[in-house]
Order: C-alpha cells, then structure tokens, then sequence
C-alpha cells in the first residue's frame, strides 16, 4: 500500500516542511522493494485529506473557478442517483447503498471506456464562488 509520512527537512535558511511517500512492490524476482519520493508540503496538513495529497498538484478542468468541494460532489451525485429506478436486490441492506452500489459499477464499466478528448465540464453549471 501507498503511505506518506511527514518528515521536517533543516536547511540553512529555514526548516522545510515534505512528505516522504513510499509504495511496497515486488520485482519481477518477487524480491520486496520500496520506491520513495519527498515532496514538498505547501498546505498546511491539517487541510489534507489523504496520504500524500501534499504531493499531488492536479490541474483544474475549469481554471479560472474554484475546485468543487467534496459536499457539493456528493449533492450532485446524490441527485444524479434520485432521479434513477433501479431494481434493487433484495440482499441489499437499503435504497441507499443499493444505489451507490449500481453508481460504481457503471462508473466501472465508464473507466474501462476508451478516452474521450473532447469532454469538458459544463462551465455554465458551475458555481462561481
């Protein structure tokens, strides 16, 4: 599994602020490796969501807006997954996880899509602030 770990470097100037992150993998030998990397941490680690989010600086689709938050995200999927009829298992514990269940199965069955260079988010339906 991936991880990171915080680490302070001492410089001359002053102390930097990086993640160590390392992934375990096995050569083709089957012996153990560890690959590792340090970046540099600019946001505060509070702030971070995940194990080595420090180090990842993905572009925006819309760059000139603000990132989506993770609440908005789930509204929107939510109401993506409202206006579905889906038969539902019995075995299923509720509607709820019955339906995030078929959401990532088509996601699934999307992945395995080939690219589509021509998507873009729709700019009119984003919020501004």
């Amino acid at each position: 599994l991936p991880g990171a770990m915080p680490a302070t470097l001492l410089s001359p100037v002053a102390p930097l602020r990086v993640e160590v992150v390392y992934i375990q993998f096995r050569s083709l030998t089957g012996a153990s490796h560890l690959l590792v990397g340090v970046c540099e941490v600019l946001e505060p680690t509070s702030q971070l969501r995940s194990v080595g989010e420090a180090c990842v600086r993905p572009r925006l689709a819309a760059r000139h807006l603000k990132a989506t938050s993770r609440p908005a995200q789930e509204i929107s999927l939510l109401q993506t997954l409202a206006v579905w009829n889906l038969r539902v298992s019995s075995s299923s514990c509720c509607l709820f996880h019955a339906y995030v269940e078929k959401a990532q199965a088509r996601l699934a069955d999307m992945s395995a899509h080939t690219c589509k260079p021509d998507f873009e988010p729709i700019i009119e339906a984003q919020c501004a602030e």
